[in-house]
């Protein structure tokens, strides 16, 4: 009998869009990488991050991140993608590459590049770090991971 699939770890990341952002939760599975929406950033506001940092975001969302988190990765992967309608899987057989790059001011550029899309969002360092053994593990020799 086969392991329920279950989310195995995850981080908050920013993707970049036509006109602003996405906040997204990422989600790594025993088979797939979940991108969970949490909240779209309009064109302005991701003009004023880039200024002012987390300043922009508003008081309350600073340090809700790790809550959402916490509180979804009991949450079967079905369920996640149920959520929202633009929620997607991209399962590990389709994953060209996972590379990361380190930024500036702690934040990490990942690129995903699958067999029939391209994914690039921002995320903390420190997150990333936290995940590296498990990234490693789940998409082999597909993972370039650099660090600073």
């Amino acid at each position: 009998m086969s392991e329920e699939e279950r989310v195995l770890g995850g981080f908050e990341a920013n993707a970049r869009l036509d006109f602003g952002s996405e906040r997204l939760l990422v989600f790594l599975t025993q088979r797939r990488l979940i991108m969970a929406h949490k909240a779209k950033l309009g064109r302005v506001r991701l003009t004023l991050s880039s200024l002012l940092g987390r300043m922009a975001e508003g008081v309350e969302s600073i340090g809700k991140g790790g809550q959402d988190l916490a509180k979804m990765t009991g949450v079967q992967p079905g369920t996640i993608l149920r959520m929202n309608r633009e929620n997607f899987a991209i399962d590990y057989d389709d994953i060209v590459s996972f590379n990361a790059e380190p930024g500036d001011q702690n934040v990490s550029t990942i690129i995903v590049v699958g067999k029939d899309r391209k994914v690039e969002m921002s995320v903390s360092s420190v997150a990333l770090n936290g995940l590296r053994d498990l990234i490693l593990e789940l998409f082999g020799e597909k993972a370039f991971l650099r660090t600073s």
